[in-house]
């Protein structure tokens, strides 16, 4: 009696429904991120922006490696911010986040 295992509910619609969604929003980010990669490199934009990072970190090897990636990071969520507030959204929507946008934002 012990070694009886308890049954495991199935997923609710609304629950297999939020998966779906979260799954593709994820891969929607990674996709995203990819792209811009390519895009950099393709464009030969990283040139640009290791040049800028360099004048930006005082000709400094450590503080331009700094800048740089502060840079890169600060694109990419500029370019994954409507992916980020989607998912912000939906959380609201399926009732699992009380977060109100300003302290979302903040975050």
């Amino acid at each position: 009696m012990a070694n009886d295992p308890t049954p495991v509910p199935a997923d609710s619609p609304e629950a297999r429904r939020y998966n779906l969604i979260r799954r593709w929003l994820g891969i929607a980010d990674f996709a995203v991120g990819f792209l811009f990669l390519v895009v950099l490199l393709v464009t030969r934009w990283s040139d640009w922006l290791r040049d800028l990072a360099y004048r930006m970190g005082f000709q400094n090897y450590l503080l331009s490696l700094f800048m740089y990636l502060l840079l890169l990071l600060v694109i990419s969520k500029a370019l994954g911010i409507g992916l980020d507030y989607y998912g912000f959204r939906l959380e609201r929507r399926f009732k699992l986040s009380t977060q109100r946008f300003r302290a979302w934002a903040s975050d």
